[in-house]
């Protein structure tokens, strides 16, 4: 992968309580893949024509190009933080997928390839034109009330360079929508605050999503796409409320600590459901939620550095609707659904997303120059991709926790040398899964009657531990 980025900033004083700011930027990205899959025809072809191809080298190149650029004029005062501005950005997307055909191997890798078959090649370019306004009243020196618009119009293009004529993957679609925003902030106390707000925001889905919409032409994402329907865009909206404090003299020193609630309500959302291991498409999902609690606090005692957060998220589908899930041992249980669909309902759990998690941290400033520190992150299980309705045999992951060390030394001159350890135990953990079927059975099995139901995961990243310099600018 290869990544170039560059931003440039300004600012312009007008007088003393107007001024004018903006930026812009350039983000160059280029992404290659080669994924060694099983042959997605091969399940359904194999009885009529043993002699099929079992197994495919897939290829990827993708080339993505985005520029922006926004402008905004400021008032600032004694009553007022007012901006008004506008803004545009445009990506560019540049796609290619190439597929050999092979034959899988009891090694698990591919062999005997056929010829090089370009299977998808096409641009695509997001173009997003906004303008917004915001402004912060202060209705006494203690009450803020802020409000804000944004009005988005974007248009998503995509153009198939394989195949020229319909049905291919050329789409032209356009998005509209105006977003507001409420808060307010009180300091009930110098030490004490509040605050509560209400927010909407949408997102309209990416040339990708548009490119893999289609249940009978599911995607080896993103390494392959079809012709599909339109997709709409994604509509959240949240509202949150919480209190923040400090203790400047507490059992455990300077104490800062924060405490809210929030919950998010997303219409048309868009999920990714998988039709096997390796292939699926993007589907609008009526309604879904995520609504939970956060809690954190950080200080200093002495030369003790310490800080602790806990979030509990809630995440649940808010729609009914029938999915595919092939392989999730109860698919076809419902007589609402198809055979290989299984019935998601109203309360049941998002796949992919832990409900409980936990960060703790502690440093010490050993003295001026040598500082110690560690880390503890766990999260509480999933379950996996394919079991949104919670039913399925397996389709679960269990919680974990990763212990983290580092270490920073200053040399002077603004240089630093510094080492970390992740993952100190070298603990095995998986982020994510999803319901599929093993052909490896004792080595592949060219009968697909043979072949296991089984959960695929993403394992966590071993042990690794880094030693470097850095330099800061400006440093002393």
């Amino acid at each position: 992968d290869d990544l170039t980025q560059v931003t440039l900033n300004g600012k312009l004083w007008l007088s003393d309580t107007q001024s004018l700011s903006g930026n812009v930027y350039v983000r160059r990205s280029k992404t290659r893949t080669l994924n060694g899959d099983l042959n997605d025809e091969y399940e359904d072809d194999w009885a009529s024509d043993p002699s099929t191809p079992s197994g495919a080298h897939n290829r990827t190149q993708s080339r993505q190009l985005g520029t922006g650029a926004t402008v905004q004029w400021n008032l600032t005062t004694n009553a007022h933080q007012l901006a008004v501005g506008t803004s545009w950005d445009q990506a560019r997307m540049r796609f290619q997928q190439t597929q050999q055909l092979g034959s899988l191997t009891d090694a698990r890798g591919v062999d005997n390839l056929l010829d090089v078959d370009t299977a998808n090649q096409l641009w695509g370019t997001t173009r997003t034109a906004s303008l917004f306004a915001t402004d912060t009243w202060s209705i006494t020196p203690a009450l803020h009330l802020t409000a804000s618009a944004r009005y988005n119009m974007s248009r998503v293009t995509t153009h198939d360079e394989v195949n020229p004529n319909p049905p291919n993957l050329d789409g032209d679609h356009s998005y509209r929508k105006l977003n507001p925003a409420l808060g307010l902030a009180w300091d009930i106390t110098p030490a004490l605050n509040a605050y509560a707000g209400l927010s909407q925001g949408n997102r309209i889905p990416t040339p990708i999503e548009l490119g893999c919409a289609d249940p009978a032409n599911p995607c080896s994402l993103p390494n392959s796409m079809a012709s599909d329907p339109y997709l709409k865009q994604v509509i959240s909206r949240t509202v949150e409320a919480g209190l923040r404090g400090k203790l400047a003299a507490s059992p455990l020193g300077n104490l800062r600590w924060n405490a809210g609630v929030f919950r998010t309500l997303n219409t048309d959302d868009i999920l990714f459901v998988g039709t096997s291991t390796s292939h699926g498409y993007f589907t609008n999902f009526g309604k879904t939620r995520r609504q939970g609690v956060e809690l954190g606090a950080n200080g200093d005692l002495g030369r003790v550095e310490w800080f602790a957060a806990y979030n509990w998220l809630h995440a649940t589908y808010q729609s009914e609707a029938c999915l595919l899930a092939a392989h999730n041992s109860t698919a076809g249980s419902d007589p609402a659904c198809a055979s290989d669909e299984i019935l998601v309902s109203k309360g049941k759990r998002i796949t992919g997303l832990p409900e409980h998690s936990v960060k703790l941290g502690l440093a010490w400033r050993a003295n001026d120059w040598l500082r110690l520190g560690g880390d503890m992150q766990a999260f509480s299980g999933q379950y996996v991709r394919g079991n949104e309705n919670n039913q399925a045999d397996g389709g679960q992951l269990g919680g974990y926790a990763v212990f983290n060390m580092n270490a920073e030394a200053k040399l002077g001159g603004g240089w630093q040398l510094f080492a970390k350890v992740n993952n100190v135990f070298d603990r095995k953990y998986a982020t994510a899964g999803l319901l599929g079927v093993n052909p490896f059975v004792g080595g592949f099995q060219p009968d697909p009657a043979n072949w296991q139901a089984e959960t695929f995961v993403t394992p966590g990243a071993p042990r690794a531990a880094w030693v470097g310099v850095r330099y800061a600018f400006g440093g002393k």
